[in-house]
């Protein structure tokens, strides 16, 4: 009993703030639209993924495991956000492209990418190295990330991505505002 109570309490509280996005980043998303992130996504708590489109391993896994929290949930003040680490060769058609073949609804799901994505995935301590194949051809080093955000652009929790619990996130999804 004392276990269960434990428990229940645990679940209850408020997650603990990690860090607050400091700046507003100009990006662009599947549509060419200009977003200023976070501004333009306050009143939504977001999950975000960091991914790029020619990953040939943990991003479509990560990408997949969103998609899941996605269909378990009907929250309206809920959106998805994947952000480039790969802005020279995701540009917006590619995302687009890229969400199209995963059948994403651009209601709920919102595409990222530009120059400034570069400074924002430092402020969710995510590292993205740039390592050439040959000439042509480069893959990127990247921590495996996805990122609970509340409703006023604060990070409230990071989840290892390719592994995603997706009870935990939906558990914490019910914790933050």
């Amino acid at each position: 009993m004392r276990k269960f109570i434990f428990v229940f309490l645990i679940s209850c509280q408020k997650l603990p703030v990690i860090a607050e996005i400091k700046e507003n980043y100009k990006l662009f998303n599947q549509d060419s639209l200009v977003v200023n992130f976070p501004k333009d996504f306050k009143g939504k708590k977001l999950i975000i993924g960091f991914i790029y489109t020619h990953c040939p391993d943990i991003c479509p896994i990560i990408t997949e495991n969103i998609m899941k929290i996605d269909k378990r949930t009907n929250e309206k003040n809920l959106l998805f956000v994947l952000i480039s680490l790969d802005p020279q060769r995701d540009k917006p058609s590619v995302l687009k492209e890229y969400a199209k073949i995963r059948n994403l609804n651009f209601n709920r799901w919102q595409l990222l990418t530009g120059e400034e994505s570069e400074k924002l995935i430092k402020e969710f301590n995510v590292v993205a190295i740039k390592e050439p194949y040959n000439d042509s051809i480069y893959f990127i080093t990247h921590t495996d990330r996805v990122s609970l955000v509340d409703s006023k652009g604060r990070i409230r929790k990071h989840y290892k991505g390719s592994s995603l619990n997706i009870e935990e996130v939906l558990s914490d999804l019910k914790r933050i505002e």
